[in-house]
């Protein structure tokens, strides 16, 4: 078994990834996104695969309680409109080329798009400075993937999500086996190669577009 990546009494940040709708029958827990929370306890129900994926009990300020995924807390929050300094009004577009020799590339820019259209609310949008339409583009025509890219803004999300997130989450895994002096798996080893060329890419649009 794993070791968690939270423990009881650590303070950690929420965001809901799930149905965000008030007919979930998770609205409550929809209602306290982006929120700091305690946690409570790690979750060790048999059903409950620790190996993949801990869950943990958390409670937040207002004394709400509520088991929790681990991709939807962190140790800090996604960084505001406010705290990113000037964006450029009208950026030129990017078109950043997938490496078709690591398929993890497109594997991790599917996911945290994906993400982007399903697990944000209107509110979110607004927050982060974009719509639905300026999502990124993810497309694939044989072994060729590319990302067009025309939101400096929603490209800042993407950004984060590759290099906080998802970087995270393949650290983490990467440790459990480093922490008993075994060498990562090799599918383990190619979605770190791909987190990291996949954020160096999407940095680099982001540099280029922030000036153009």
């Amino acid at each position: 078994m794993k070791k968690p990546r939270f423990g009881p009494g650590d303070r950690v940040f929420f965001e809901y990834h799930c149905l965000q709708s008030d007919e979930s029958c998770d609205a409550e827990l929809w209602h306290h996104t982006r929120q700091w929370a305690v946690v409570v306890a790690v979750v060790t129900h048999p059903e409950v695969d620790l190996e993949l994926s801990p869950m943990y009990i958390i409670r937040f300020e207002d004394d709400y309680q509520h088991d929790v995924f681990n991709d939807e807390v962190t140790e800090r929050p996604r960084p505001k409109p406010e705290e990113r300094g000037v964006i450029v009004p009208n950026p030129q577009p990017r078109t950043i080329t997938l490496n078709p020799n690591n398929p993890e590339e497109y594997e991790w820019a599917s996911w945290m798009i994906t993400g982007m259209h399903e697990c944000m609310d209107p509110e979110d949008y607004e927050d982060f400075g974009y719509t639905p339409a300026d999502i990124p583009l993810l497309k694939r025509v044989g072994n060729q993937a590319w990302i067009e890219i025309e939101n400096l803004n929603a490209l800042e999300d993407l950004l984060y999500r590759i290099e906080e997130q998802a970087g995270d989450m393949v650290d983490y895994e990467i440790k459990q086996f480093r922490n008993r002096g075994l060498r990562p798996p090799a599918l383990l080893r190619a979605q770190k190669e791909a987190q990291v060329s996949l954020a160096e890419k999407l940095r680099t649009a982001f540099d280029e577009m922030s000036v153009s």
